[in-house]
């Protein structure tokens, strides 16, 4: 399978985070963010943002990650190039075949999944112009697994390559890629041993942050639920066997019905 021709992307490499041209990306992009930032604007410490961070550097250390992840390319727009970079949160280059990942943070996991692989996608877009294979992983970190049913999938295991074999394999729109979601106190811990994270109080205060937000996201929806319910509540009739049975829609009894018709 060689690198297939796309007319969209050109110029494709990997690049050091050094890399000048990448310094000059960010700075613009800095100088424009600055400029519609409303300086009145109290700041918000944001935990998960602070161990989001740290966690990424554990990542490329656990998966020995290549040091070229800052991927640059030029996209058509009309009949126009323009130059971006992308960061990876990690490679593993082995030949003609490359392995990404993206790491996600967050108590919405399911959110952070669909934002993961988008970007994982494009990527894997991208890079498939240069390279034979792009093998495509998602890591997300669970700060609420706690409040949640969400399935720890792997047991943590020091050794990344050993856990490869045996990702799950999950399809979005044909494309194939492989799930890790991990316990944060299982990278978390595999970065204090090894001193690459030097707060120790980051993980306790994210985790106290996003189990609050889940909590008042839960209750948010409750609250617009109940809201649904009480604007709903119109009694119809519902006839099952010939028997009558007056209820609200509000109230969804309708469901344990096997067979019935509406009558307002």
């Amino acid at each position: 399978m060689q690198p297939r021709h796309n007319s969209f992307y050109r110029n494709v490499e990997l690049v050091l985070e050094t890399d000048p041209g990448y310094r000059a990306y960010l700075k613009a992009g800095m100088i424009r963010k600055n400029k519609v930032k409303d300086p009145n604007r109290p700041k918000v410490v944001n935990h998960t943002t602070n161990l989001s961070k740290p966690l990424e550097y554990v990542v490329q250390h656990w998966m020995q990650s290549d040091d070229r992840r800052i991927l640059a390319y030029q996209f058509r727009n009309g009949h126009r190039w323009f130059q971006s970079y992308r960061e990876l949160d990690g490679v593993i280059i082995e030949g003609n075949r490359i392995t990404i990942c993206e790491l996600k943070t967050s108590y919405c996991i399911s959110k952070a999944k669909n934002k993961a692989i988008r970007q994982v996608s494009l990527a894997a877009d991208v890079l498939s112009t240069i390279f034979r294979r792009v093998h495509k992983i998602v890591i997300r970190v669970d700060l609420s697994h706690r409040l949640t049913n969400h399935n720890i999938t792997h047991q943590f295991q020091s050794n990344f390559s050993s856990l490869r074999p045996i990702l799950k394999q999950s399809e979005i729109d044909g494309s194939l890629y492989g799930e890790i979601i991990v316990a944060p106190a299982q990278l978390f811990e595999y970065g204090i041993k090894r001193n690459l994270i030097s707060n120790p109080t980051l993980l306790a205060k994210a985790v106290e942050e996003a189990e609050r937000n889940y909590k008042n996201r839960e209750k948010s929806q409750l609250e617009k639920l109940r809201k649904q319910d009480i604007s709903m509540q119109v009694p119809f009739t519902v006839n099952v066997s010939g028997l009558s049975k007056t209820t609200t829609l509000g109230a969804q009894l309708i469901k344990h019905f096997e067979s019935y018709s509406l009558t307002a």
